[in-house]
This record gives C-alpha cells, sequence and structure tokens, in this order.
C-alpha cells in the first residue's frame, strides 16, 4: 500500500479562496436572501454575490468564446482567416474533457481551429507553461487557478490583460465580486475564469455507506468506526490519491470542518501560534487516525478514486464538485448510487477555487 500522507508543509500549496454556504443537495445556496462570504488571503469579506449562477454560468461560456477571438464571439470566420488557438490543460477525466468540448465546439462552429495540449497532472502542465512563458513561446491560453501566481506572471510581464472593451464590461457586470477580484490587478482583468469549484466534499458509495453522509462528515467518530467496519471486509474507508493537492483537500477539509477560525489562522493568517491549538492538534490526530483508513488506487489520480467508489471499492473519497461529473460519467446518479456531504454541516463552510486561463504573450 502506497504512502499518501506526506510533510505538512504540502498542505499549504493552492489555498483555496472562499466560504459560503450549502444547500443540501450538493449544489451551492440560489436564494437571493443567502449570502455567500468569500474570503482571501487577507481575509477580505465580499458582499452578495448577485448574479444567479446560472447567469454567471452563461457569461463564462460565452465569455471564453469571445476571448478566443480577438474580435467578438459573433462572428464566422472563413477557412483563409480561421484563428487557431493552443490550449494548455488538465482537463484529461472524461468528465472534465466533456466540459472543455463546451467551449471549444462553441469556438470551432464559429470558423476557428483549435490545438489541444492536455497534461496529464496539473503539475506537469504548470512545469511546461512556465518553461514555454519563460522561453518566449507560450500556448495561446493555459489553464490556471486563480490567485497569486496569475498576478505574479502579469507582474513579471508573462501574460496579457484582457482588452477587449466590450467582454471587459461584461465581466464586470456580471462576475460575482469575489470572482472578479481573483482575476484583477491594479484594474485590469488579468485571466478569464472558466468556473467556480467548491472542493471540501466527501463523496460516498450509498453500498458501502448506509449512514447519513451529513452525519459522517460531522461526526468524525463515527466516521472513524465505520472506517473499522470497512477495514474487516478488506475495504478502505478513503480513497486518496498519493499526490500531494488530493491530501491537502482532505487535511484542509477536516481542518475546515472541525473550526474557521483554526483554518484561517493556517491558511491565511499563517499564524504559528495554531500549532498550540487544541482544535488544530485534534485535527492532526483525526488526520492521522483516518491515515490508517486510506488507500491510493491506481495511478494515484483523482479520477481513479473516485472510480474506485464507484466501483465499491473504497467507501468514500474527499474531493472537490467536479468529483460528480466524473460520477455521471461512469453512469451513477446522485442519491442513488453515490452521495455527497459538505464537512462540518454544524457549522458549514464552502472552499472556492476558481480554474481560469491565462493568456500567453502571443504575436497572433
Amino acid at each position: 500500500m502506497k504512502s499518501i500522507f506526506p510533510a505538512l508543509n504540502m498542505l499549504l500549496a493552492n489555498k483555496p479562496l472562499c466560504f459560503g454556504e450549502l444547500s443540501d443537495n450538493c449544489e451551492p445556496v440560489k436564494s437571493e436572501k443567502k449570502r455567500i462570504c468569500a474570503e482571501r488571503a487577507l481575509g477580505m469579506a465580499y458582499p452578495d454575490w448577485g448574479p444567479s449562477l446560472n447567469s454567471v454560468k452563461t457569461t463564462f461560456r460565452v465569455a471564453l468564446t469571445a476571448l478566443l477571438f480577438s474580435s467578438g464571439a459573433g462572428v464566422v470566420y472563413s477557412a483563409e482567416e480561421k484563428p487557431q488557438v493552443e490550449i494548455m490543460h488538465w482537463w484529461s477525466s472524461d468528465g472534465e474533457s466533456a466540459a472543455l468540448d463546451v467551449f471549444i465546439d462553441r469556438f470551432e462552429a464559429l470558423g476557428g481551429h483549435t490545438f489541444d495540449s492536455a497534461k496529464d497532472s496539473q503539475s506537469a502542465n504548470r512545469e511546461e507553461a512556465i518553461e514555454r512563458m519563460s522561453k518566449g513561446y507560450p500556448p495561446t491560453l493555459t489553464q490556471w487557478n486563480a490567485g497569486f501566481d496569475v498576478v505574479e506572471f502579469y507582474e513579471f510581464g508573462l501574460i496579457d490583460a484582457i482588452t477587449d472593451t466590450v467582454l471587459v464590461e461584461k465581466l464586470k457586470r456580471t462576475l460575482p465580486a469575489a470572482v472578479l477580484d481573483s482575476v484583477t490587478h491594479n484594474g485590469n482583468i488579468i485571466a478569464m475564469p472558466i468556473n467556480i469549484h467548491s472542493e471540501n466534499w466527501m463523496w460516498y458509495s450509498k453500498d458501502l455507506i448506509p449512514h447519513s453522509g451529513s452525519l459522517l462528515a460531522e461526526d468524525w467518530d463515527t466516521l472513524l468506526a465505520l472506517g473499522k467496519t470497512l477495514q474487516q471486509k478488506n475495504t478502505p474507508l478513503l480513497a486518496v490519491g498519493d499526490q500531494s493537492w488530493q491530501v491537502r483537500i482532505l487535511f484542509t477539509s477536516l481542518l475546515l470542518g472541525q473550526s474557521r477560525e483554526a483554518y484561517r489562522n493556517f491558511y491565511l493568517n499563517i499564524n504559528d501560534a495554531v500549532a498550540d491549538d487544541q482544535v488544530f492538534k485534534n485535527t492532526l490526530v483525526l488526520f492521522n487516525q483516518i491515515a490508517k483508513f486510506s488507500r491510493s488506487f491506481g495511478d494515484g489520480n483523482w479520477n481513479t478514486q473516485v472510480k474506485a467508489v464507484a466501483e465499491g471499492k473504497a467507501g468514500a473519497t474527499f474531493m472537490g464538485d467536479w468529483a460528480k461529473g466524473e460520477f455521471q460519467v461512469l453512469g451513477q446518479t446522485p442519491d442513488k448510487e453515490f452521495g455527497c456531504a459538505l464537512t462540518g454541516r454544524k457549522d458549514p463552510g464552502l472552499l472556492l477555487v476558481i480554474d481560469a486561463f491565462i493568456l500567453g504573450k502571443v504575436n497572433d
């Protein structure tokens, strides 16, 4: 069995951006009366999101297509002037590929042509993208997570801002404040957001886990007891890939499930005093206890862990909402073959991660 719990310092990588509220059916709350509070690294609070999630999704689709065409999304091009775009990304699983195809199909229907530079992992995508940017031949569009990396790329002159006035104004009118802020630097929109992910979910097999998923995600003793029961059947409680970001998602889910304040102190405030916090110590103990009931399946990729749960080889996996699409690609239905629960239901918090495309400095 592979070891999946390396040193804790890797848990600081790729910090989620936000907190928020959820409904009980694995979807973000849509009521206008609900308030979603998003926090960045400095703990800044944002007001209500404003636009409905459906309008935001539509904006993502239309705006990215417009971005692919320098002159706008409403133009159909002839074969002679067909725009060519290279897209470097890590959306290589079946569910992710289907999502990306929504953008590509629209672009190509309008006369464009794409070169797909898919990588097997996020780390491989980032390493090659940085190397190519530094050598002066970047991809047209590169997938990245919105955040401080993108700001640094822009400050170093490695990427371009979005300059199409119509597109910029549409993004400013439509995007939630937290999303817009995450891709804005000195008044410039420096990346095109393409989704809003929430990552602190527990996805579980309805066949292997008879308990309420919500109960397990807030009652760790019950979760550990189930781990012992499944262990007697030679079935691991959790499928966790041996990749640092997957381990980090498990840890942050447990920590936020214990205490928002402890999460803020560890990830956002980088407060050394958190090491003496009893809640933080309890999380570390829980983290190590769960390790005994965890296993990395196959190649260690996240979609392989989801497949293990879908096939009844593991009880559950802690993964972002992108896991839902993978279950569905495997022919499964929510609340029938699989379920999901947000960690820490007594004080629900939602960790948001925003995927975006950054614009390489290309000549044509």
